[in-house]
C-alpha cells in the first residue's frame, strides 16, 4: 500500500472535495476532473501534446493559474495547498504511465530519481513494420471521431495492441496528421 492509500484509507472518494485556495471549483479525486460551481459543469479534461491535462483555475485572490490536473488531483486529495510535495522533494507519478488518467488511485507521491528510474522501464520507441504501419495508418482514419477527451485511452489500446508506449502512438498519429 502506497503513502496515497494509506492517506485515502477510509476517505469517500466520491464525495467532491475543494482545492485549498479555489473554492470556485471541487474536484472529484475519483474520476479526475473539476467542477465548476458557478457553471456546475465539469471542465473538459483535454490532454496536450505530452499528454498532460492543464486547466486555469481562478484563484481565491483572483488570480488566474494554470495547473496540471495532476496537481490538483492530488492537493485536493490530500487537503493541502498546490506542490506541498515538493518541499519534500517528491513528484506525481502516474502509476500506469497514462498521464491524461489523473485518478487518484493511478497516482503515487515519490522521488525524482525512483521517477527516473521507472522511465528508464518504460518501452522504448517502436519500429513499426510496413504491415504494422498501414494497420496503424487505417486506425488513425478513425481517430477524428474519437469523443473529446478520450483520445489518450484510445493510444493507450492502440499501444497495448502494438506493443509499445502510448506517446509512440500519438507521435504517430500526429505526423500521419500533419500529412494529410
Amino acid at each position: 500500500m502506497n503513502i496515497i492509500e494509506q492517506l485515502l484509507d477510509g476517505v469517500d472518494l466520491k464525495e467532491l472535495r475543494e482545492l485549498k485556495g479555489f473554492s470556485r471549483y471541487l474536484v472529484d479525486i475519483e474520476q479526475g476532473r473539476v467542477l465548476d460551481k458557478e457553471t456546475g459543469e465539469f471542465k473538459r479534461n483535454t490532454a496536450n501534446a505530452q499528454g498532460y491535462v492543464y486547466h486555469t483555475l481562478r484563484s481565491d485572490d483572483n488570480k488566474s493559474i494554470t495547473l496540471s490536473m495532476h496537481q490538483i488531483v492530488m492537493a485536493a486529495a490530500l487537503e493541502v495547498s498546490v506542490n506541498w510535495w515538493k518541499r519534500f522533494n517528491l513528484v506525481i507519478d502516474h502509476r500506469n504511465n497514462k498521464k491524461s488518467d489523473n485518478s487518484i488511485l493511478n497516482l503515487a507521491l515519490i522521488t525524482q530519481s525512483e521517477n527516473i528510474k521507472k522511465r528508464e522501464n518504460i518501452k522504448p520507441y517502436k519500429r513499426f513494420s510496413e504491415e504494422e504501419l498501414i494497420e496503424l495508418q487505417h486506425n488513425f482514419k478513425y481517430l477524428d471521431e474519437v469523443v473529446h477527451g478520450e483520445i489518450m485511452d484510445t493510444y493507450a489500446k492502440l499501444a497495448d495492441r502494438y506493443d509499445c508506449s502510448p506517446q509512440t502512438i500519438q507521435v504517430k498519429y500526429l505526423d500521419w496528421k500533419k500529412a494529410q
